[in-house]
């Protein structure tokens, strides 16, 4: 009998230690956040970032800002909220200095309004976000 409880406390620490059900090793990541952390729209030609309209929220998609003179050159920088499949700015592929930042440029002719997508998938390869933002010129 002395043999049986003392088995039984240790069985129950075996069990009250185990954590069940607990296979996440994605150490915090969320595969499926397409949303990105920051969006700057840069005016090359002014040396100066456009100010968007909302301010930028990475789970707002639609936004307006104003470039200095009609066909300025714009380049498009920001970052992710978690490190993503794929960035696409305006159909081109960006580039990825980090797991986290991206930068692409678009030559616009800003004669009438022009339109700067920026397109994320998701680590999972399926979700997804689209930013636009129209840009017009003086």
């Amino acid at each position: 009998m002395t043999r049986c409880l003392l088995s039984f406390p240790l069985l129950a620490l075996l069990l009250v230690g185990c954590p069940v059900g607990d296979d996440d090793d994605s150490g915090g990541l969320d595969e499926g956040d397409a949303t990105l952390a920051t969006l700057v729209i840069h005016d090359a030609a002014a040396d100066l970032d456009l100010v968007l309209d909302p301010v930028f929220d990475g789970d707002v998609a639609d936004y307006v800002a104003e470039a200095s003179v009609q066909g300025a050159v714009l380049e498009v920088t920001g970052t992710t909220s978690q490190p993503v499949f794929i960035v696409v700015v305006n159909g081109a592929t960006a580039d990825y200095p980090d797991d986290h930042s991206f930068a692409g440029s678009s030559s616009l002719n800003l004669n009438a309004p022009a339109t700067v997508t920026v397109g994320v998938t998701a680590a999972d390869g399926q979700t997804t976000m689209t930013y636009t933002v129209e840009v017009t010129a003086p």
